[in-house]
């Protein structure tokens, strides 16, 4: 998926970056937004069949259906902007306000 937006939405886990690949759906600054994430471990360590998928808005952006998730819970979730451009560098300060942050964890 080619993205037009120049801020979006990816998820992490384990040092592993996913790209959005259903939506793309623009981060807009100084707006707020509803972000939701869902996981589930894949049936064994290596069987690859391990969901990650994330909405921005309630639109679904990616959906992963063939990672290879932890058996293990959640140890820490973070929350976090990154600039990630050298075409682009960064030359103001930036801040990121959160509220109303839900965590559901079976």
């Amino acid at each position: 998926m080619v993205r037009q937006n120049p801020y979006a939405l990816e998820a992490s886990y384990d040092g592993t970056t996913l790209d959005p690949n259903v939506a793309d759906v623009g981060v807009t600054t100084g707006a707020w937004h509803s972000v939701e994430l869902h996981r589930r471990s894949s049936t064994t360590a290596t069987s690859q069949d391990g969901l990650v998928e994330w909405w921005l808005d309630g639109t679904l952006v990616g959906r992963h259906t063939d990672v290879n998730v932890g058996q293990f819970p959640f140890l820490a979730v973070k929350l976090e902007p990154d600039w990630a451009s050298v075409a682009h560098p960064k030359v103001e300060m930036d801040y990121v306000w959160m509220d109303r942050v839900a965590l559901c964890i079976p």
